[in-house]
């Protein structure tokens, strides 16, 4: 019995300096390229070998720090617009085979060392967050998600029955137009709803005598200034795409 404890310890030893020995040696390749990493001059193989690094530090469990973060980073901007992670060209059977396999690893990867900041990122924090995160989710099926995300989108409600960008804002008709337009897709809305009055409500009263809804802009400008035919001189392009998002709540209204 004693030999065998011996045996054990010498092993669990063993183990610990290979697993430190292998996280210096990670650590010191990775600690070169991070500037690289951050530009998108990806590692060769991408991005198999920034995952299979990570997937081996986690085994050992290596707590995220700066170098993991900037690593999971740049394997979050790999990702496709069809969700995987391929190699994008000739595979190399059978371990780097497999998109499932690095889609698998990427997701396994990102919720082991996504970086907190990137983390919190996702979460909605305008007014567009919220009406858009309510349509994706009605849109993509994932019908449990929508009561609890349309309920925070209603609860940005202002005293005036409108709805603002963001909590230093007035109510505009960009955010109220578009949230009307969001609750209008979960086919909930009715005649008796409050929240759904007052907002119904609000848009004619902001209404121009030409039609349109002005809206400030506040995006930096970087073109020489034009004119497209809108009526709001330099706050035109954000006011024609306040216009459509109204005009498509109130119309929507009365075609129900």
């Amino acid at each position: 019995m004693a030999r065998t404890r011996l045996v054990a310890g010498v092993l669990a030893a063993l183990s610990a300096a290979a697993a430190a020995e292998h996280q210096r040696t990670v650590k010191f390749f990775l600690t070169g390229v991070l500037d690289f990493l951050l530009q998108r001059i990806d590692l060769p193989g991408v991005p198999d070998i920034a995952l299979y690094l990570l997937t081996g530090l986690a085994a050992e469990g290596y707590p995220a720090d700066s170098i993991t973060d900037v690593v999971a980073l740049n394997v979050a901007m790999q990702q496709r617009d069809d969700s995987s992670w391929s190699v994008g060209g000739v595979s190399r059977a059978p371990i780097e085979e497999s998109n499932i396999a690095r889609t698998v690893m990427g997701i396994r990867t990102l919720r082991i060392y996504g970086a907190p900041a990137l983390r919190r990122s996702f979460e909605p924090r305008t007014t567009d967050d919220h009406a858009m995160l309510v349509r994706g989710l009605k849109l993509t099926g994932m019908d449990a998600a929508v009561p609890a995300a349309a309920a925070k989108l209603l609860a940005l409600q202002r005293a005036d029955g409108g709805w603002a960008g963001n909590p230093n804002l007035e109510s505009n008709a960009f955010a109220a137009g578009e949230t009307l337009v969001a609750v209008q897709e979960l086919g909930s809305p009715r005649s008796n709803d409050e929240a759904w009055k007052r907002g119904v409500e609000y848009l004619p009263k902001t209404q121009r005598p030409d039609g349109s809804w002005h809206m400030k802009t506040r995006a930096p400008k970087f073109h020489p200034y034009f004119e497209s035919g809108f009526p709001c001189g330099h706050d035109q392009w954000i006011s024609a795409a306040a216009t459509a998002w109204a005009a498509t709540a109130i119309a929507r209204r009365w075609g129900r």
